[in-house]
């Protein structure tokens, strides 16, 4: 079997060549799984998650691998792929479950409550996934607060940039801020944790 540790040394010493080889490898595997295990994810998706299991590997993900064959690695990283995808379909779903655009008022908050549960538990998890978005939205411009409410409302990517005469790249750049944002939030109030920022 293939021993993978001398790339994952390089790595943990802060090679970016074994970072870009590593990328490069096994973006492509993260993607396949991704296609494979969750085909309702689109493309823009499949970027996000990629890039976040690049982020816990850089973070924690590769020190705390024990094994040093390539196939073990194929399954520690298979099931990072999954749980960042089902992590971040959480933090998606709750967020579209949580908010509900309403353009008919202006001095009408952006965002409430919707009924759509007369359930109760269901009702406190609206309500704490609303003040992890307000959170996430403190301190953010209004284009980009406009973009993630648009979003998260279903509107496509081209619509948002017609409506508020915006670049179609300053769309994704300014959703997928927020979204990272948010999930971090998210992943402290599932985990009991703070995301880190960088490896130690």
């Amino acid at each position: 079997m293939d021993d993978i540790t001398p790339l994952i040394t390089a790595c943990l010493a802060g090679d970016t060549t074994a970072w870009n080889t590593l990328f490069k490898e096994y973006a492509s595997i993260a993607i396949q799984i991704l296609r494979k295990q969750f085909p309702a994810l689109a493309p823009d998706d499949h970027h996000d998650i990629v890039q976040n299991v690049f982020s816990r590997l850089t973070q924690y993900g590769l020190s705390n691998f024990q094994g040093t064959c390539r196939n073990s690695f194929l399954a520690y990283f298979n099931t990072m792929v999954k749980n960042e995808a089902r992590t971040y379909l959480a933090s998606e779903n709750m967020m579209r479950s949580a908010i509900r655009t309403d353009d008919s008022d202006e001095d009408q908050p952006a965002y409430e409550i919707p009924d759509h549960s007369r359930r109760p538990d269901k009702a406190v998890e609206n309500q704490e996934m609303l003040s992890l978005v307000q959170v996430a939205l403190n301190d953010t411009p209004l284009v980009a607060r406009q973009v993630f409410l648009m979003k998260a409302k279903g509107d496509k990517d081209r619509e948002i940039a017609d409506v508020l005469d915006i670049p179609l790249g300053t769309v994704a750049q300014n959703y997928s801020r927020i979204k990272e944002k948010l999930r971090h939030l998210f992943e402290e109030k599932q985990f009991g944790r703070k995301t880190p920022t960088g490896r130690s």
